[in-house]
């Protein structure tokens, strides 16, 4: 017989603890989004600073940029954000 409460002991705290896995509550979607693809050098110089203030090595900032360039030039021209939109 204890094995058997051992076993349904068990059972009811994973149930339990498994009841705490849900999500959380859905967040409601945002009414407008703001995005750019940096394709602007004024655009580029703004993040550059802001990563600097979060402490961003410099190269990694250039990394990061280096990514950004190259995935500008392989979208056409029309296909980017102008600035933020």
């Amino acid at each position: 017989m204890k094995p058997k409460m051992l076993i349904l002991s068990l059972a009811l705290c994973m149930g339990t603890a498994l009841t705490g896995c849900q999500r959380a509550a859905e967040q409601l979607p945002l009414e407008t989004i703001t995005y750019s693809n940096l394709a602007e050098p004024a655009v580029q110089e703004e993040l550059a600073e802001l990563m600097s203030g979060a402490g961003i090595s410099e190269e990694r900032q250039w990394v990061f940029f280096d990514h950004v360039d190259q995935f500008n030039s392989a979208v056409s021209k029309e296909s980017l954000a102008a600035g933020f939109e």
